[in-house]
C-alpha cells in the first residue's frame, strides 16, 4: 500500500512535502493519482490540529471549482 503523509504548514495542506494553495485541490488529487496514493495519515502534533485539518480541506472544498456548494459529504480528498 502506497500512502501520502499529510501534516500542517502555514495553515495550508501539505502532502509529504509538497504545500498546496487552499485552491488547488485539484493539484492535490493529481499529486495522489501521480504517486500512486491509495491512502493517506496525518499525525497531529497538537491538540487542535486535526480541526485545523478539517478546516483547511473544507475551505479547499469551497474553493474548488470541482466541488458544487453543499455537495461536499466528507473530508476524503479522492
Amino acid at each position: 500500500m502506497n500512502e501520502a503523509f499529510l501534516t500542517i504548514v502555514d495553515d495550508k495542506l501539505c502532502v509529504d512535502r509538497t504545500v498546496f494553495e487552499l485552491d488547488d485541490l485539484r493539484g492535490v488529487r493529481q499529486y495522489f493519482q501521480e504517486n500512486g496514493y491509495t491512502s493517506s495519515q496525518f499525525y497531529p502534533e497538537g491538540e487542535n490540529d486535526i480541526d485545523k485539518l478539517h478546516k483547511i480541506i473544507e475551505k479547499m472544498g469551497e474553493l474548488s471549482p470541482e466541488c458544487r456548494e453543499g455537495d461536499m459529504d466528507s473530508y476524503y480528498l479522492n
